[in-house]
């Protein structure tokens, strides 16, 4: 039964912060992908958390608005 609670708590947590990245709020996006990723070392959408964070990332450094984070 944890496993099945833990495995529900990475998936809303991943799927809160991919929305916050499709709204188009990279700074945000940013700051969740990493705090989803600290906290499920494991996580089930890892390679996509991290492209996302990736595509802001390069996004923010082509625009120049990458703020402090």
């Amino acid at each position: 039964m944890q496993m099945y609670l833990e495995a529900a708590e990475d998936s809303l947590s991943y799927e809160a912060a991919e929305l916050v990245y499709t709204q188009g709020n990279c700074d945000v996006a940013i700051r969740e992908f990493d705090k989803y990723m600290m906290k499920f070392p494991n996580a089930i959408f890892k390679i996509n958390a991290s492209y996302y964070k990736s595509d802001c990332l390069y996004k923010a450094k082509i625009s120049g608005s990458l703020t402090r984070i």
